[in-house]
C-alpha cells in the first residue's frame, strides 16, 4: 500500500494546514467524502483505516457531502513515549555541514567526516536536501554521522491524530527508521494456506523454541479425554518431506482422507486444540457433532474431512504439516454435545459429560503444543485460509517535515532547511483490530483458551500473527511495535495479554494511575489483582452462547489466579479485599446525545453483586481492588461480614454458581426515589432522598440550634443526584415501580489517589425485596444491587453530610 497525494502533501509538504491556537501542527485533510472515498480507492493505507473507522460507526461514505477530518503531529520526546526504547540512529538527523562539523570537531572521527565531506559536497556545502541520495548512500550517510557525533536525543517521533466530524479519532505513531535493526519483511503470496505462511510460522515456532519457556508447558504427560488422530492425514498421499518440511501436493485429494476419535490414553505425541467461532445457531444445526449416536461412527469408521466445516479442515491439513504433532482437540468433536432430539438418558450423559470436560478445559489448552485460532472466521464455513493482497502487508513510510511549511504551495516562499525525517507509519490500533476484536476474541471462552495456551497461531483476515509468553508479531507489521496502544490519552507499551508476571500488572496499573502516586503500593499481591481487573474488563465485552457459562469459561484463569490469592473465590471476586471489588460499574457509552447501556441481567447465573450477573457489549469497570490503607476506618464505609455461595459442581470451586450471599453491615442506609428522566434532559436517571428523613424510624429531637441546618437538610433531599450507572435497567423493570423500596448505602470514598477532600462519595444502590420490605429497615433485610452512584465532594458535600449522618444500625443481606 502507498499513500495518496492528500496525506504526502500534509506530512511531507505541509499543505492544508490551519492554526488552531496550539504549538501543535493542525491540518485539513479530507473534506468530502468523494475526496476519501478517491484516496481508499487508490490503497493509501491511512485512508483505507479511516474510511473502515467512518463506515463502522454507521456513516456512508458513498454518500457524497462535505465532511471534516482534521490531523494533528506532535512531536514525541522521551518523557512521552518512554517505552520506545529502541535507540534509532536516524534519530533527527541533520541535513547541514555547519551544524555536524560543530558536533564531531576535534574528535578522532575527522578524517573520516572529511571523506564523507569529500563523497557528499552537494550536501555539505550546497545546502542540497539529502533526499536527493540514491538510498544506499543515504543509509551510510545517515548512520555514519550519528555513530561520529554519538548524539543523545530525546526524539522518539510524532504521534499522528485524526479528528474525524469531531465524534471519531484514530492515532498513528510516525517511527522514525533505524536501517540497522529494522527487520523489514516482503510477503508474496496471495493465500494464506502458503508454503509461505507455514513457513513464516514454523520459524516463530522455532524462535520460541530457542528463546522462550513456552515449549515446556506443553506436555506429553497429560492429554485430554478424546482426540482426533492425524495421522492418516499426515501420511496421506501427495505429503513429502524434504529437509523434514512437509510439503501439500497441489494433485493431492485429501477430501475423502479420514481423521479418527481416540481416546487420550491411547495418545503418543503432541496435539494442537482449535479456537474457533461457532456461528449462529443456522450454520451449526448441520454441522457434524459428536453425539451418542456418532461417537461409534468417530471412533471406527473416522470422519472424511469433506464432512468437516472449512475452519476445521484447514486447521487439521495445517497441523498435520507440523512435526512430531498426531493429534488436534476440537471441542464439538471431543465433547460430547446435547443432541436435536434425544432421550434424558443421553441429555444426562452428555451434560455429565460437559461437566467432566469444563473442569480441565485449561488444562486441555494449557498442555497442548499450539493453539490454532480461527481468528478472523465468524462461523465454521470462513475457514483459515483465505485469499489477499500481498503488498497490504509491506510496510509504509514518509518523510515528515515538522517544520511546518505554513505558506505551502504560496508564490514569494523563500528556501528553508526543511527537518526531513524518514519515518515508519504504524497505526496503534492495527493489532486490536486484526486481534483483539477479531470475531473468534469476542467469543467468552477464548480468553481462557488464548491466555492459558502456551503459544496461539491467528490466522487473521488478510495474514497470520504470533502469540506466546515470551513475544508477538504479525506477518506484516513493523516489528516490536504490536504491542504499542494509546490508552488514557497517552502512546504506551501496553504489554502482551498473555503476559501474567505480576510485574506486569504493576506496570500496567503504573500506566492506569498517569504517574501519580499510588497509594496501595504497600498490598502485597497488587500486581496480580490489577491483572484480575484488566481481565475482567476484557471478559466482560465477550459473548457467550449459552448464559449459564458466564463463569465456567473464565474458570481456568481463575484457577491460575487461586494460585496466587490462595483465598476464597467469591462469584468472579475475591474474598480479601472484597468490600472495593463490590464496587463495579457497567460501562455505558456516549453517542449522539445519548447514553446507551444496553446491558442484560440474568438472575439465574450469578447474584446481583457480582458483575457475571451482567452482558453487555460494553463492559464493566471492576472495583479498584484496595485495602484503603491506614484510612480504611475513614474511607471505607461497610464491611462484608459473611459470604455463602453454593457451587453446583463441588469438583469445580470456580465454575457454576446456584445461589450466593453476602451478609453486609453498613454504616449508613437510606431511602431513596428512582426515575427515568425524558428529553430534554441529557441524562437518562435521577434519584433523590426521599421526603423522612429516617424511614422506618422516629426522626431525632431537633436542637434548637441546628434550625438552619435542619432547613438545609430539607432543601438537599429535594436536589436530584443524576451520576449514576443502573447495572440492567431494560432488565431491572421493577426498579421503576411505584412501590419499589429502593436505598443509597454509601460505600467509600474515591478515588484514591485524589486529595481526602477532593474525594467522591461511592454509592451502591439497592432495592429491597418486597418479602421483606415491610419489615423494620434495621432488622436484616433481603437486597439486590442495582447500580452505583457518585455524589461529588465539591457540588453535593450536603448531600455527603445528610446521607452519613445518622448511622445504620443492622445488617443486610445482599442477594
Amino acid at each position: 500500500m502507498r499513500l495518496c497525494n492528500v496525506c504526502v502533501g500534509m506530512l511531507r509538504g505541509g499543505k492544508g494546514d490551519i492554526w488552531t491556537g496550539t504549538h501543535d501542527l493542525t491540518f485539513e485533510h479530507h473534506k468530502s467524502t468523494a475526496s476519501l472515498r478517491r484516496s481508499r480507492k487508490a490503497d493509501c493505507m491511512i485512508c483505507v483505516v479511516l474510511a473502515g473507522l467512518y463506515r463502522r460507526a454507521g456513516a456512508d461514505i458513498l454518500d457524497d457531502r462535505p465532511m471534516s477530518i482534521q490531523a494533528t503531529i506532535h512531536r514525541l520526546e522521551a518523557h512521552h513515549h518512554n517505552l520506545l526504547d529502541e535507540r534509532t540512529p536516524a534519530e533527527e538527523t541533520t541535513n547541514h555541514a555547519a551544524a555536524v562539523s560543530t558536533q564531531v570537531q576535534g574528535t578522532d572521527s575527522a578524517r573520516r567526516l572529511e571523506e564523507l565531506r569529500r563523497k557528499f559536497t552537494a550536501v555539505f556545502e550546497e545546502n542540497i536536501s539529502i533526499e536527493v541520495l540514491p538510498q544506499n548512500e543515504l543509509r551510510e550517510i545517515t548512520n555514519e554521522l550519528l555513530k561520529l557525533t554519538k548524539k543523545k536525543s530525546n526524539f522518539k517521533g510524532f504521534r499522528l491524530d485524526f479528528d474525524i466530524e469531531k465524534r471519531y479519532t484514530r492515532t498513528f505513531l510516525l517511527k522514525p527508521i533505524n536501517y540497522d535493526t529494522s527487520a523489514l519483511r516482503t510477503p508474496k503470496s496471495t493465500n494464506t494456506s502458503s508454503d509461505e505462511v507455514f513457513e513464516r510460522a514454523c520459524d516463530w515456532i522455532a524462535k520460541c523454541d530457542r528463546k522462550c519457556d513456552c515449549s515446556r508447558k506443553a506436555s506429553t504427560a497429560w492429554y485430554p479425554k478424546r482426540l482426533l488422530d492425524l495421522e492418516k492425514l499426515s501420511k496421506a498421499h501427495g505429503l513429502k518431506f524434504p529437509g523434514g518440511l512437509k510439503v501439500l501436493s497441489e494433485r493431492a485429494d485429501l477430501r475423502k482422507t479420514k481423521v479418527h476419535l481416540i481416546d487420550g490414553t491411547e495418545a503418543s505425541g503432541r496435539y494442537v486444540t482449535l479456537s474457533h467461532c461457532w456461528g449462529k445457531p443456522k450454520s451449526v444445526q448441520g454441522q457434524l457433532r459428536l453425539t451418542g449416536k456418532t461417537e461409534r461412527k468417530f471412533r471406527v469408521e473416522g470422519i472424511e474431512l469433506r464432512e468437516l466445516p472449512k475452519s476445521f479442515r484447514d486447521a487439521m491439513l495445517f497441523a498435520s504439516r507440523l512435526e512430531h504433532v498426531r493429534y488436534i482437540w476440537i471441542d464439538s468433536l471431543c465433547i460430547l454435545q446435547p443432541a436435536v432430539f434425544s432421550t434424558d438418558d443421553f441429555e444426562d450423559k452428555s451434560e455429565q459429560d460437559w461437566r467432566e470436560q469444563s473442569r480441565v478445559m485449561g488444562e486441555v489448552y494449557s498442555h497442548s503444543y499450539l493453539n490454532i485460532s480461527a481468528t478472523a472466521a465468524k462461523d465454521g464455513d470462513q475457514g483459515l485460509f483465505v485469499p489477499r493482497r500481498p503488498e497490504y502487508l509491506w510496510e509504509n513510510e514518509i518523510n515528515v517535515n515538522y517544520t511546518g511549511t505554513n505558506s505551502f504551495g504560496s508564490e514569494g516562499v523563500t528556501m528553508g532547511r526543511d527537518e526531513l525525517t524518514r519515518c515508519n507509519i504504524i497505526d496503534l490500533s492495527f493489532w486490536s483490530e486484526l486481534v483483539d476484536q477479531a470475531p473468534v476474541n469476542q467469543r467468552g471462552w477464548v480468553l481462557q483458551e488464548r491466555l492459558l495456551a502456551p503459544r496461539v497461531l491467528h490466522f487473521c483476515h488478510n495474514q497470520i500473527a504470533w502469540e506466546c509468553g515470551g513475544f508477538q508479531d504479525v506477518e506484516g507489521y513493523p516489528d516490536k511495535h504490536t504491542t504499542l496502544k494509546v490508552r488514557y490519552g497517552d502512546i504506551i507499551d501496553e504489554g502482551r495479554l498473555k503476559d501474567l508476571d505480576e510485574r506486569h500488572g504493576l506496570r500496567l496499573r503504573d500506566f492506569r494511575l498517569k504517574g501519580s502516586p499510588d497509594p496501595d503500593k504497600h498490598m502485597p499481591k497488587l500486581g496480580a489483582y490489577e491483572l484480575w481487573k484488566c481481565m475482567v474488563e476484557v471478559y466482560s465485552r465477550t459473548r457467550l452462547t449459552v448464559s449459564r457459562d458466564k463463569l465456567i469459561a473464565l474458570s481456568g484463569i481463575a484457577q491460575k489466579f487461586f494460585e496466587i490469592t490462595r483465598c476464597e473465590y467469591v462469584a468472579g471476586m475475591w474474598r480479601e479485599h472484597l468490600e472495593s471489588q463490590l464496587l463495579w460499574q457497567v460501562n455505558e457509552l456516549y453517542r449522539d446525545g445519548v447514553f446507551e447501556n444496553p446491558a442484560h441481567r440474568d438472575a439465574l447465573r450469578s447474584p446481583s453483586f457480582s458483575w457475571a450477573a451482567i452482558d453487555t457489549p460494553h463492559g464493566i469497570t471492576y472495583g479498584e481492588v484496595t485495602d484503603y490503607g491506614r484510612d480504611r476506618q475513614e474511607q471505607l464505609l461497610f464491611e462484608v461480614t459473611g459470604t455463602q455461595i453454593e457451587i453446583d459442581d463441588r469438583n469445580n470451586p470456580f465454575g457454576l454458581i446456584r445461589s450466593g450471599q453476602l451478609r453486609i453491615k453498613p454504616r449508613y442506609l437510606r431511602q431513596i426515589i428512582l426515575r427515568r428522566l425524558e428529553p430534554p434532559w441529557r441524562v437518562p436517571y435521577g434519584w433523590r432522598l426521599r421526603d423522612e428523613a429516617y424511614p422506618g424510624q422516629a426522626a431525632p429531637a431537633e436542637e434548637p440550634s441546628a434550625e438552619k441546618e435542619q432547613s438545609a437538610i430539607r432543601k438537599v433531599q429535594s436536589i436530584e443526584h443524576y451520576n449514576l450507572n443502573l447495572d440492567a435497567p431494560e432488565s431491572d423493570v421493577d426498579v421503576f415501580a411505584r412501590d419499589a423500596d429502593l436505598y443509597c448505602m454509601p460505600a467509600a470514598f474515591g478515588d484514591r489517589t485524589v486529595k481526602k477532600h477532593w474525594r467522591d462519595l461511592i454509592c451502591l444502590l439497592l432495592i429491597k425485596d418486597k418479602a421483606t420490605a415491610s419489615e423494620d429497615i434495621r432488622s436484616t433485610g433481603q437486597f439486590r444491587r442495582i447500580g452505583i452512584t457518585r455524589l461529588s465532594s465539591a457540588v453535593h458535600w450536603k448531600s455527603h453530610r445528610i446521607l452519613t449522618e445518622q448511622p445504620f444500625d443492622g445488617d443486610i443481606i445482599l442477594n
